[in-house]
C-alpha cells in the first residue's frame, strides 16, 4: 500500500472515531464540501475524500483553481485540499485567489488539508499563508457549526 493511501486511511479512521456524530442519520446533504481536484491534487486522495464526505452525508463539489481565483467558493461550508504536490497549488492559485481563500477561512469556512494541502495552507513564502487551523477537532467543530447554522 502506498504511503499516500496509508496516510489517508489513518486520517479517515481518525475522523470516523473522533466524530461519530457526523456519520449519523442526520441529513447533511444541504451542506457542501468543496474538494480541490486540480493539478497537484492526487486523484486517489481527492476521489477517496469525495466518497468519504458523501458517505458521511455531505454534498460535494469539485473545486479547481479557477473557482478559487474567481471567488466561486462562497457556497462551500468547508474546502478540502488533498495530498499530492503543493507547488502546483501555489502556482495555479493566484495571489488574489489565495487572498479570497484566506478571507473565506477568516469568515468561517473550514479549511481541511492533508499532506500537500496542509503544507499549502501554511506556505507563507509563497503568500498562501491561509493560517488554517490544523487541529482536526477544531476543524470539524467549525464544520459542525457551519452545518448547524
Amino acid at each position: 500500500m502506498s504511503r499516500v493511501r496509508r496516510v489517508f486511511l489513518v486520517v479517515v479512521a481518525f475522523l470516523l472515531v473522533a466524530l461519530p456524530g457526523l456519520a449519523s442519520s442526520e441529513d447533511l446533504s444541504g451542506h457542501l464540501i468543496g474538494v480541490y481536484v486540480d493539478e497537484g491534487a492526487h486523484p486517489s486522495c481527492s476521489g477517496a475524500a469525495i466518497n468519504m464526505f458523501r458517505w458521511m452525508g455531505f454534498s460535494t463539489r469539485r473545486i479547481v483553481s479557477s473557482d478559487v481565483n474567481g471567488g466561486s467558493i462562497g457556497d462551500v461550508a468547508a474546502i478540502y485540499f488533498p495530498g499530492g504536490d503543493s507547488p502546483p497549488y501555489i502556482d495555479r492559485i493566484s495571489d488574489a485567489g489565495k487572498a479570497r481563500l484566506r478571507a473565506a477561512v477568516e469568515n468561517g469556512m473550514a479549511y481541511i488539508g492533508t499532506c500537500a494541502g496542509a503544507m499549502f495552507s501554511r506556505n507563507s513564502r509563497h503568500k498562501a499563508g491561509i493560517r488554517a487551523d490544523t487541529s482536526f477537532a477544531r476543524v470539524w467543530a467549525r464544520v459542525a457549526k457551519q452545518c448547524a447554522g
